[in-house]
């Protein structure tokens, strides 16, 4: 494996196995690069800066330019150097990408100073496009390169809420004994109740255990901390080190570093620590999920479907002659999206179907 302890932002950007987890990563791949950065935590900058230019350049690539448009843009660009350098030539893997190399060394430049001066802020992608699922070696990748959070729904039917500039890892089918997540970013879990089969998010330096709960994680690979949120239920965290060995844990026991509903804890410095509960008023709109409530009291089928959409950035089309006189009383803080629903709709006597990314209610009757 190479040395990539010298590397700058740029070669980190146009190293194969770099790009590869950006782009694409399995689990290996994802376990590599956790443990490289943890190993080398002076290093998260130009982690973080060479992860903004491939995300950059993945754009990029997604403007059609034609060759007369190229070689003006290459004549503009080598016009203004005085030595011009020979354009980078990414491996022929990424052979698409060698069409726009001097755009991409611009841009290495433009995202490597932003970084510096935005240290402090909250890194996202600027793209308003969203990534499809991409499946590789029996793993599933999501990424949310847009500026609004997106909904991702697993295999045993947890939700997830990816926060802008987030990525998350998992396998298709999980495994017989637990379910395995690996998170970079930000996200709001709701995760369905299996004390048989423990769940776990690896993000950074830490893992989260629950059995059936929801919180936020927040642990962007930069200098600031990772948090962790408890909505409801309770979760435990171990310190990276200490589940090696992640088959001794598979039980329905949480135990380690416990938080329950309503507190919150970082990881800071290789210690575990509670802090304070935010005032709401300090808190960010991503945050949304953790505050909004879904107990409902005689509530109109309108309000309800009204708090789904504006939870999970989806939009429910139904029809509101045959569901506008509906009203619902129910309890469904804990249960993830797609319980949700199903708990809804059956109290309407309805169905539902999703296609790309829309909730279609059919039929229900109130009267």
């Amino acid at each position: 494996m190479k040395k990539y302890v010298d590397y700058t932002p740029e070669e980190f950007a146009t190293d194969e196995y770099f790009i590869q987890w950006i782009k694409s990563a399995d689990v290996a791949t994802e376990t590599f690069w956790q443990d490289w950065v943890e190993t080398h935590p002076y290093k998260r900058g130009d982690i973080e800066s060479g992860r903004q230019i491939v995300l950059l350049a993945i754009q990029v690539t997604d403007f059609t330019i034609s060759n007369i448009e190229l070689r003006d843009l290459k004549t503009s660009i080598f016009s203004k150097i005085e030595k011009p350098e020979k354009p980078q030539v990414i491996i022929p893997m990424y052979r698409k990408w060698s069409s726009i190399a001097a755009s991409i060394t611009i841009a290495a430049g433009l995202a490597y100073s932003w970084f510096y001066y935005n240290s402090n802020k909250q890194i996202i992608a600027t793209s308003e496009k969203q990534v499809d699922v991409v499946s590789y070696d029996k793993s599933i990748e999501e990424r949310n390169f847009s500026q609004v959070s997106k909904l991702i729904n697993l295999p045993d039917k947890s939700s997830v809420v990816l926060k802008p500039g987030s990525k998350l890892t998992y396998s298709l089918q999980f495994n017989d004994k637990i379910r395995e997540v690996y998170l970079t970013g930000e996200a709001f879990f709701e995760v369905t109740k299996n004390p048989e089969k423990p769940f776990y998010v690896h993000a950074n330096e830490i893992t989260t255990k629950v059995l059936g709960t929801s919180f936020n994680i927040k642990a962007y690979l930069t200098d600031q901390p990772v948090s962790v949120k408890v909505k409801t239920g309770r979760v435990a965290i171990y310190k990276k080190d200490d589940v090696r060995d992640i088959n001794a844990k598979q039980n329905n026991e949480l135990t380690g570093f416990i938080i329950t509903k309503g507190q919150s804890a970082v990881f800071n410095k290789g210690q575990l620590k509670l802090i304070e509960p935010q005032d709401d008023a300090k808190e960010s709109v991503n945050d949304i999920m953790r505050h909004l409530s879904f107990d409902f009291e005689d509530a109109s089928i309108k309000d309800v479907f009204s708090r789904i959409e504006q939870a999970y950035n989806v939009k429910i089309q139904y029809d509101n002659k045959h569901l506008g006189d509906c009203s619902i009383t129910a309890s469904l803080t804990d249960e993830p999206f797609s319980e949700k629903l199903r708990l809804v709709c059956k109290a309407v006597r309805a169905d539902y179907i999703i296609e790309n990314g829309q909730v279609f209610v059919t039929g229900g009757n109130c009267r």
